[in-house]
């Protein structure tokens, strides 16, 4: 209770004395540096996925130079952008901002608008709790010669391999992900085959949690009961808590929506490292922000509704603060009304910690003084003409741009949170949760 006093007090004090947006000393550059041989490097390059395995790569990053047992291209649209997304497998394991892992994604945020949104997002999921994945900027170098520099590839995202981090440094006994597919391959005949639904990816170690499947089993069996019987209200809640860590859940969930994430819900994993604990998730790429719709799989269950209402059949349950229905548990928190105002708890709550804490001001700052030193660097800015859109314009990244983006970033979280605090499930929400914290300081 002194800690919810304190933030109370803070949230009222804090505009008062503190004028204008926090500002932040520009931070230093990172270089990471592949040495690859020139026609290995032009495999890459190919718009295909190619893995290069050779023994004669290494990487200098963080002051080390390390062998790289292979080096691969990665993504699906993506494949075919100037500035490839890659994998390096490394000879042995470093420790990455904390996080154990023998696989570093370099990602060059292609399709990132002024590179802004995966920083911004992480940073945003880690300062609120959500889930921590170390990841910086560097200006990505490729080279033909050992202990050389060579020449710029850009900026570029660096980061763990997720499933490592979840894998080794999470100590994940189980863990799975969504993939969101529409067709799938028959090994067989070769064919396609319309799947046109979420599919659970799941990968146990040595069969360690004999109870993990069954508890993702539940849950659709929970969504699919009609029956009188079917669990509702605080059991069924009750019954979601062991299978998933809903505190985080919700507080994802939410992030997602003031962030207007459009992409599939297949950017996370769930896992767990004791199989009588409930899942928790940790996610990754979230540059397809700020997007008026959500992704294909959500917008089919909002107008599979207007089908069924016609029909006569029963709706899919959907609710405004909810920006992705690719998991089925998302589709019980909009189903359940007890359940989605357990949500709503959760929201309000994340709106007064962003509020009280300044959090987005701090971010926002922080992003600006990360990406300021690469972009004083006129060769990293000349590569941006390689990306999305700006392969149509043929006009590259400024200074300037960004500077107008980041303040494009600041007007769309104020508006956001300005639009969810008058609907009413929030707005009664915030009164209580203010009125609770008056009446303690009395």
């Amino acid at each position: 209770m002194k800690i919810t006093i304190l933030r109370f007090i803070l949230g009222i004090l804090l505009p008062i004395f503190v004028s204008g947006h926090p500002t932040a000393a520009a931070t230093e550059k990172h270089t990471i540096v592949l040495e690859i041989s020139p026609s290995s490097w032009q495999e890459l390059l190919k718009p295909i996925k190619v893995e290069i395995i050779d023994d004669d790569m290494y990487v200098q990053i963080n002051g080390q130079r390390i062998k790289v047992l292979s080096v691969a291209s990665r993504g699906q649209t993506s494949i075919r952008d100037k500035r490839r997304n890659l994998t390096l497998r490394l000879s042995k394991s470093i420790n990455y901002q904390g996080r154990r892992t023998k696989k570093i994604l370099l990602s060059s945020m292609a399709s990132d608008d002024h590179y802004l949104s995966n920083r911004i997002a992480y940073g945003l999921m880690s300062d609120l709790g959500v889930y921590h994945l170390p990841n910086d900027y560097a200006d990505f170098r490729v080279s033909d010669r050992a202990h050389t520099i060579g020449q710029t590839q850009g900026l570029y995202l660096v980061t763990p391999s997720p499933k490592e981090v979840v894998r080794k440094d999470l100590d994940a006994i189980w863990s799975a992900r969504i993939l969101g597919k529409l067709f799938e391959r028959d090994p067989e005949s070769g064919r396609f085959n319309w799947v046109g639904r979420p599919v659970i990816e799941v990968e146990d170690q040595n069969n360690k949690c004999s109870n993990c499947s069954d508890r993702v089993a539940r849950l659709f069996e929970l969504y699919k009961d009609n029956s009188t019987s079917a669990l509702k209200g605080p059991e069924l809640f009750a019954e979601l808590q062991t299978i998933f860590d809903m505190d985080q859940m919700f507080r994802w969930l939410a992030l997602n929506r003031l962030l207007r994430n459009g992409d599939f819900a297949d950017e996370f994993f769930f896992y767990t490292d004791d199989q009588s604990k409930p899942f928790r998730l940790l996610g990754w790429d979230n540059d397809d922000l700020r997007k008026d719709k959500m992704h294909v799989f959500s917008r089919w269950s909002l107008a599979a509704n207007r089908v069924m209402t016609l029909l006569g059949a029963r709706r899919i349950a959907t609710d405004s603060l909810i920006y992705n229905y690719g998991f089925v548990l998302f589709k019980i928190v909009a189903k359940d009304p007890f359940v989605l105002g357990k949500y709503h708890d959760a929201f309000a709550r994340l709106i007064l910690d962003l509020e009280d804490q300044n959090t987005i001001a701090q971010t926002l700052a922080r992003v600006k003084s990360e990406i300021t030193p690469y972009f004083d660097d006129p060769q990293i800015l000349a590569r941006s003409i390689d990306d999305n859109p700006n392969k149509e314009t043929g006009i590259a990244y400024t200074p300037e741009s960004t500077n107008h983006t980041i303040e494009e970033w600041r007007a769309h979280f104020s508006t956001e949170i300005e639009e969810i605090k008058q609907l009413p499930a929030i707005s009664d929400r915030l009164k209580t949760l203010r009125g609770s914290c008056l009446e303690a300081l009395r």
